[in-house]
This record gives structure tokens, C-alpha cells and sequence, in this order.
């Protein structure tokens, strides 16, 4: 067999079912038209290929398909890459809390860093409305003078005998309820004035809600 026949007989197999590219197709009809060995080898595969469509292959058995998943899955398995160790598996245990401590320091060096914003003044406004209650809570407190009071006033001397008539008092032996209820408002008032001068004066004394003369 020469080394030509050798070569084309390796792609006659193929040749039938049209598989081979065209270069190897143009070669191996021109090749087959001048040698009778080759165009023999080529029947014959032809043959074989005839007889197998031909025969009627029976039915696989429910007994090897189990067997044919079982090996199926077993070759899967054995071929399957075994998972890789992670990289923070390999790193030391030490410095796995290295990244964390990290962070932890980067924190501090920027809050320590970082200047301190300026304390801004509050607006006209609002800077008038939190002053109004210091004003407020500054402001003395005036009491509202205690009103008058007109009870049972006794007017005696300091010996406790009553005080004798007095021209500029114009007072009336008795009760002074009844004295000052026989004069208007204006004599009232008038009245009153001349007891306190009196009081300020040193001539005559208030206690117990009597006045007592010096």
C-alpha cells in the first residue's frame, strides 16, 4: 500500500456521511477515480454501515439504565473540582480582625482630625423670642398694694383710754366702721391720709388692728 492510499483510507470512514471538510473531500474523490484498492475500502465500509441500519437492536433492559446513571453519576462526582479554600481561610487568625481594628482607628483619626464647626448666632428673630423669657423670669415682681381695709379700728391713747377729739380728724366717739360710713369718698380718703401721716409722724401706732397714740 503506498503512503498516498494510507493517508485517504485514515478519512474514508467519514467520507459517506459528508463530515470531512471540502479540501479533504476533493482529495479523496479525486484520489478514489485512479485507485481501484481504495475504491474497494470504501464498498466495503459502505457495507458494513448498510447492515448495521439493517439489524434491529433490541431495546436496552430497565436493569442498564439504572446501572448506566449510576456509573454516569459516579464518573460526575469523581471529576467534579473540589471546592478552593477561601483566601480569609488561609490568613492567620491573628489578623482577622485586622481590617475591622482598621476601620476602628481610621474613625477615631478622622473624628480627632475634623475641626469643630462654627456655633452660628440664631437668627434676629428667634434670638428676640429665647431672650423674652430671661426678661421674664428677670423682671422683679410688683405686688399690688394691699387694698385698704376698713375693719373695726379702735383709735386709744397709749394708756388705753381713746384718744381724745381732734379738730383735724374730725373722729367720732365709737366705731370707726361707723365713722367712715357716714363719709364719702373723697372725706374717706382724706381721713385715711391724715392716720398714716400721723403713723409716719411717731403720734400714734397701728396694732392688732388698733392705733395706739404716743
Amino acid at each position: 500500500m503506498k503512503w498516498r492510499c494510507a493517508l485517504i483510507q485514515r478519512w474514508l470512514p467519514a467520507y459517506p456521511d459528508g463530515d470531512l471538510p471540502s479540501f479533504w473531500r476533493a482529495r479523496i474523490r479525486s484520489h478514489l477515480q485512479g485507485c481501484p484498492a481504495c475504491r474497494e475500502e470504501l464498498a466495503g465500509l459502505e457495507e458494513v454501515v448498510r447492515t448495521i441500519k439493517a439489524a434491529a437492536l433490541p431495546a436496552p433492559e430497565p436493569a442498564f439504565w439504572e446501572a448506566f446513571n449510576r456509573d454516569l453519576h459516579l464518573k460526575l462526582a469523581q471529576s467534579a473540582p473540589a471546592p478552593q479554600p477561601s483566601r480569609f481561610s488561609k490568613m492567620p487568625y491573628y489578623l482577622v480582625g485586622a481590617p475591622a481594628l482598621a476601620v476602628l482607628l481610621l474613625w477615631v483619626a478622622i473624628g480627632y482630625l475634623k475641626p469643630e464647626r462654627p456655633v452660628t448666632a440664631p437668627p434676629p428673630q428667634m434670638a428676640e423670642q429665647l431672650k423674652a423669657p430671661e426678661k421674664m423670669a428677670s423682671t422683679p415682681r410688683v405686688m399690688a398694694p394691699a387694698p385698704e381695709t376698713t375693719g373695726s379700728i379702735a383709735l386709744v391713747t397709749q394708756n388705753g383710754d381713746e384718744m381724745p377729739p381732734d379738730d383735724d380728724l374730725d373722729l367720732l366717739r365709737g366705731d370707726l366702721d361707723s365713722t367712715l360710713a357716714g363719709m364719702t369718698e373723697k372725706e374717706r380718703e382724706a381721713f385715711l391720709k391724715r392716720v398714716r401721716q400721723h403713723e409716719k409722724d411717731g403720734s400714734c401706732t397701728r396694732k392688732y388692728s388698733a392705733i395706739f397714740w404716743a
